[in-house]
């Protein structure tokens, strides 16, 4: 990041700028999509054992197991499908009797992770398991892909859509379409929870819904500091 070497007349001293920091290392890490970068990590220091120190803790956040008795569909693409075996185990230690959906979608059955755990909850619950892939599919074990709204239509099928839960996690894209997908089935945007890979702000339906709510709620609190400043602001009248 600085240079050790540089010109200047003879007998004067040289002077060049260093970066802030003072020598300091700093290590960038990302993953590399052919959509774009994804999982960007900056390192305060560099790449060691001490860096990749990790702990286990949570759960956290609201992407979790809804309760209720309504039958629930997930759909989950490549390694989205993590939080989703979890729920589904968390279910089956409880004894949930609610029907499960689990739409799967993966590039090639090897990337299909966790099957074999997945067929095993299949004894345990009311799960019914549709794969899709984009290579190597031999019907009718897989389904041929990419996600298709026919195959959501089919995890669908059997059940009122405006009766269930929808859950959904994996890469951006296929994120998108699968919401927008329940939401053109039927499903209400309120029964639709989502967890994406990135932070990007997304392009569906149901992004661009909650977006606009984030913005109202937004420009009303910014309303309701104005108008308490402004009132603030008044001063009140002397009386003599």
């Amino acid at each position: 990041m600085a240079r050790l070497r540089g010109r200047s007349k003879k007998g004067k001293r040289l002077r060049a700028g260093i970066p802030h920091g003072h020598w300091k290392t700093t290590t960038f890490v990302a993953g590399l999509r052919l959509t774009g970068m994804v999982a960007p990590l900056v390192l305060d220091g560099p790449i060691n054992r001490d860096a990749f120190r990790v702990a286990i803790d949570g759960p956290h956040g609201s992407f979790v197991l809804p309760e209720g008795k309504t039958p629930i569909v997930m759909i989950a693409g490549g390694v989205g499908i993590a939080p989703l075996l979890g729920m589904l185990e968390e279910a089956a230690a409880s004894e949930d009797p609610r029907s499960f959906r689990l739409l799967y979608a993966a590039r090639s059955p090897a990337a299909l992770a966790a099957l074999e755990r997945l067929r095993g909850l299949q004894l345990r619950l009311d799960l019914i398991i549709h794969c899709v892939v984009d290579d190597g599919a031999e019907v009718p074990s897989y389904s041929v892909g990419p996600l298709r709204r026919d195959h959501v239509s089919l995890s669908l099928a059997g059940v009122q859509s405006e009766g269930v839960t929808a859950l959904v996690c994996g890469p951006a894209g296929m994120t998108e379409f699968a919401t927008d997908a329940l939401l053109a089935s039927g499903v209400p945007a309120s029964s639709i929870y989502y967890e994406r890979f990135d932070y990007a702000a997304g392009r569906g339906h149901l992004d661009r819904a909650r977006q606009r709510e984030a913005l109202l709620v937004f420009l009303a609190l910014a309303a309701a500091m104005a108008v308490f400043s402004l009132r603030s602001s008044i001063t009140a009248p002397i009386t003599p």
